[in-house]
């Protein structure tokens, strides 16, 4: 065994349950990281989350998995509704249990679309939020609470998968402490692992299933006559396969198990095949059988796919060559629904000669050290490359039929990914320091999402701080709602650079509003004519004004593009409701300005000018 240098850290080398006690430490990191990635990131702001959500209130509300008719359907799903249902079963259950039922008022409330949602491309926090986060109280409260019990357990079922990975390396590995210390690390620090397994999904439910399908293969090959524990490894193959088509890969690992690996006779291993085969179809077969009947394929995808999308042309492999950087990149860190990136390229491009260089050197590895090892690490081996390549090759073939370059589709292979990495920083280690070295660099990687969660990620989801002076004055504009007060502007300031021109105002709220409204800001010349506009929810995107309290006045900013090569000379600016395919705008009145059908128009003489801002939030 490794000796680990000093004597406090052979404590955490210590089994406690069949696993190193460092092992629970990582668990509980893990469990605390999660719960705040699920806490800073506001619901549905995780990617498809509405619609899985929404899969499981119709189990929860109409008692059935939804059907997914063209062109339109009786629920909200969308193309998740032809996802396998283990995950949602398990969340609907959960919520029948808790009183967690009606949400479908909620649900709508929640489910608001921000318009402006992509439609900014400067290098500001702006309108990251998929959805509107207005007021959200009574039935929007219940559903909102719903939410976070879907999020709590998927949050357990990334510790299953985490530990299913954990104790499948110990298994096959376990007098080598400081490479299970890497590999769990690789797992429960990796950012985005933490974002989707806080996420109302059925990833989780797949990352967890499958690895337990790992684990369970290689429980087998310890002993491989019994029969027992070839009903286990049957069992979760099952379950995976009902996680996720993709869980279908771990069926293809077991087969190569059970055909290939122990010393058996072949009279056994067709036994051992059809005890295996029987429990997944019981398991898992009712479903595809139920896909076959009602759209004439087995797994739902095609199906999945029409309602997403079809991409049209089939992408070609230099196009998927070149949106494979997109995989790896997303693989590591990518928030909300994926639109949230580190703004630098250099850790992304750090992490991409890290990953070569590890990868060359488990590939190093393997060569040195292939005599050496018993066979059933070499199966482990084996069987990770061919997970590799299959979860990959079925990601490439997903890739060609829509656009989804998404790193999280490569987790199904997350015990090989992480067992590369573990065994290529390995062979850098002098072995007299591994334990010192994989202690510190397993706590380094801990740093990256606790960065992450308290910066990148909350900076999105909150309102814009005060840019330039404010110096309210007296009231400038009015804004009425239903013939009430119910805000009005005491100071206007604004400043440009090269790109930009900002607009802040400082906001006095009078009254609670009963709806969201969108500020519009357009930049006009000396003929009148809009030149350039922007608009907005307040706070850019994340302070809808059903959340303004009255007496509480702050200062908000928006951002519109600089009409280039043009002159401005005024801005007009006003409130307005979409709904119903109308936009209405909201009454205004000022003792400065002019209005013109609702906008107040400002001569930009008339306006103070700032000092352009530099920071974002």
């Amino acid at each position: 065994m490794p000796q680990w240098s000093r004597h406090s850290l052979r404590f955490l080398i210590e089994p406690l349950f069949g696993l190193p006690r460092f092992t629970y430490l990582v668990a509980i990191l893990y469990i605390a990281l999660a719960s705040i990635y699920a806490i800073v990131t506001p619901v549905f702001e995780k990617p498809d989350e509405n619609w899985h959500f929404a899969f499981v209130m119709h189990v929860v509300e109409k008692g059935e998995l939804p059907y997914q008719s063209l062109p339109t359907r009786n629920h909200y799903a969308e193309q998740q509704g032809s996802q396998p249902p283990l995950y949602y079963l398990t969340l609907a259950g959960l919520l029948k249990a808790a009183n967690q039922d009606e949400l479908m008022t909620g649900f709508l409330r929640l489910n608001v679309r921000n318009a402006q949602f992509g439609q900014h491309t400067s290098l500001w926090p702006d309108n990251e939020n998929v959805f509107v986060h207005g007021r959200c109280a009574n039935e929007c409260a219940k559903t909102e609470r719903a939410v976070y019990i879907g999020r709590g357990l998927s949050i357990l079922l990334g510790l299953i998968a985490l530990l299913a990975a954990a104790w499948t390396i110990q298994l096959i590995f376990p007098d080598h402490p400081a490479l299970l210390l890497i590999f769990v690390g690789s797992i429960a620090f990796n950012p985005q692992f933490l974002h989707i397994s806080s996420s109302v999904s059925n990833d989780p439910m797949t990352f967890a299933t499958v690895n337990l399908a790992f684990l369970s293969g290689f429980w087998w090959l310890k002993h491989p006559t019994s029969y027992r524990r070839v009903a286990a490894l049957g069992m979760m193959v099952g379950l995976a396969a009902l996680s996720k088509p993709s869980g279908l890969s771990a069926g293809v690992i077991a087969g190569f198990l059970l055909l290939w690996a122990g010393m058996l006779t072949w009279q056994t291993r067709f036994k051992q095949l059809l005890l295996f085969g029987s429990i997944v179809f019981v398991v898992a077969g009712w479903w595809y059988i139920n896909n076959l009947v009602q759209y004439g394929e087995l797994t739902g995808v095609e199906r999945h796919i029409e309602i997403t999308g079809v991409r049209a042309p089939e992408a070609s492999f230099e196009q998927i060559k070149t949106e494979w950087r997109g995989v790896g990149d997303s693989y590591w860190a990518s928030f909300g629904w994926g639109n949230l990136n580190i703004r630098s390229s250099i850790p992304y491009d750090a992490a991409r000669i890290l990953q070569a260089v590890l990868a060359i050197l488990f590939v190093i590895t393997v060569f040195a050290r292939w005599r050496g090892w018993n066979i059933e690490q070499r199966w482990l081996i084996v069987l990770s490359l061919v997970q590799f390549i299959l979860v990959g090759a079925l990601l490439a073939r997903w890739m060609r039929m829509t656009v989804a370059p998404l790193g999280r589709l490569m987790y199904p292979a997350m015990i090989p990914i992480s067992l590369m990495i573990a065994l290529g920083w390995l062979n850098v280690m002098p072995q007299r320091l591994r334990g010192v070295i994989s202690l510190g660099v397993t706590s380094l990687w801990a740093v990256v999402p606790i960065v992450l969660a308290v910066t990148l990620i909350p900076d999105a989801y909150r309102p814009t701080q005060k840019m330039m002076n404010s110096e309210p004055g007296p009231i400038e504009m009015t804004f009425i709602e239903m013939g009430q007060e119910k805000a009005v502007i005491h100071d206007l300031v604004w400043s440009e650079d090269q790109n930009w021109i900002y607009l802040q105002a400082y906001w006095e709220p009078k009254a609670e509003f009963t709806f969201d409204y969108q500020i519009f800001v357009h930049v006009l010349d000396a003929q009148g004519n809009i030149i350039s506009q922007r608009d907005t929810h307040p706070g850019l995107g994340y302070h809808p004004t059903t959340l303004w309290k009255a007496g509480q006045g702050f200062s908000d900013i928006v951002v519109i593009p600089k009409p280039m090569g043009q002159t401005f000379v005024s801005f007009a600016i006003g409130l307005y409701r979409a709904h119903d395919g109308m936009f209405e705008r909201l009454s205004v009145t000022s003792p400065i300005f002019e209005i013109r059908d609702n906008a107040v128009q400002i001569p930009l003489e008339q306006v103070r000018r700032g000092i352009p801002p530099i920071d974002t939030k």
